[in-house]
């Protein structure tokens, strides 16, 4: 993601980016998009092996609402991964 954010940012730095410059930049912004959308996928599945192993051994779960979201409750008791609740910045 990183990687991606470095090149887009040098195929735009030219005051006149070519159309070379152009579709390298979006090129970038599209690997970064599916590498961010791929880094979602395996927090989430991550986090269902975590719940999943808990309940298996009878454990009560609660995932945090983000701090950043004044309106949602304090915290969620959960059976099934809400994913409402999970704060997922990278």
């Amino acid at each position: 993601i990183r990687k991606m954010r470095t090149v887009k940012r040098a195929a735009l730095a030219p005051a006149n980016p070519s159309a070379q410059d152009r579709r390298v930049a979006a090129n970038a912004g599209r690997k970064e998009i599916e590498s961010r959308r791929k880094l979602t996928e395996k927090r989430i599945a991550q986090l269902h092996e975590r719940l999943n192993a808990a309940e298996s051994y009878g454990m009560q779960l609660q995932i945090q609402a983000p701090a950043n979201n004044p309106s949602s409750s304090p915290s969620m008791p959960v059976g099934r991964l809400d994913t409402a609740g999970i704060d997922l910045l990278v």
